[in-house]
C-alpha cells in the first residue's frame, strides 16, 4: 500500500509555480508517489480558448519535472480518452493500488468548486483533498463531507495565462518556466510565439 497525491491539470504550459506547490506539498506530507495527471479534454475548459494538444502537454510535463525527483508524469487520461473526470482517474488508481490512500492536491479555489465535479459525492468518499494556501487570501470553503489538509506555502506568483500572454508578446518567461519547457514550446510555435534563430 503506497500513499499517493495526485496534481491534476492541464499544464498549458507547466511552470514554476506547479512545481513550486507540488514540492511545498511532498515535503509536508512526503507522498509515496506524486503524479502530475494531465488532462486529455479537460471538460471545465472546453468550448474557451484552444488548448494545446495533449501529447505536446505530456511532453511539456515531463521535460518540467525531469530535475523534481518523486514527481511523475501520469498519462493515464490521455491514453483513457475523451474528457477527463477526476472520478474515473481516482477508481483506476484504486483498482491497480487497492487500499491505497489517494489525496487530491488543488488550489483553494480549485477546491471551493469541487461540489459541482462528476460524482463529487463519491469522490469524497474516495480522497483526502490537500487544499494548497498561497496566502493570497483565497480561503476554500467545502462542505463537511470532504476530508481536507491545508499546506500553506510561499507565493510563487504566476499562471499558466500570464506565461502564455508573456510569450505572445514576445517576453521572456526566464525563471517562470523551465528551460527546457521553452524550447518545446518554441521548437512547437505555441502560444504565438516565433522561436529563436
Amino acid at each position: 500500500m503506497i500513499s499517493i497525491g495526485v496534481f491534476g491539470g492541464t499544464f498549458d504550459p507547466i511552470h514554476y509555480g506547479h512545481t513550486h506547490a507540488a514540492s511545498s506539498v511532498q515535503n509536508a506530507l512526503g507522498f509515496d508517489q506524486l503524479l502530475f495527471v494531465v488532462a486529455n479534454d479537460p471538460w471545465q475548459k472546453t468550448g474557451g480558448r484552444a488548448i494545446t494538444p495533449a501529447p505536446l502537454r505530456l511532453q511539456m510535463v515531463r521535460a518540467g519535472l525531469s530535475d523534481s525527483p518523486g514527481m511523475t508524469a501520469d498519462d493515464r487520461e490521455i491514453r483513457r480518452g475523451g474528457a477527463s473526470y477526476t472520478i474515473d482517474t481516482v477508481n483506476e488508481l484504486l483498482a491497480d493500488n487497492p487500499g491505497s490512500p489517494i489525496s487530491l492536491i488543488v488550489g483553494a479555489d480549485v477546491a471551493a468548486g469541487l461540489d459541482s465535479w462528476r460524482d463529487s459525492d463519491q469522490l469524497a468518499r474516495l480522497v483526502d483533498v490537500v487544499v494548497v494556501d498561497r496566502g493570497d487570501g483565497v480561503g476554500a470553503t467545502l462542505a463537511p463531507h470532504w476530508r481536507i489538509t491545508t499546506v500553506t506555502i510561499t507565493p510563487f506568483v504566476v499562471s499558466a495565462t500570464d506565461v502564455r500572454t508573456r510569450i505572445a508578446r514576445g517576453q521572456s518567461v526566464d525563471g517562470l518556466v523551465d528551460p527546457a519547457v521553452v524550447k518545446i514550446i518554441e521548437a512547437n510555435r505555441l502560444y504565438d510565439v516565433t522561436p529563436n534563430d
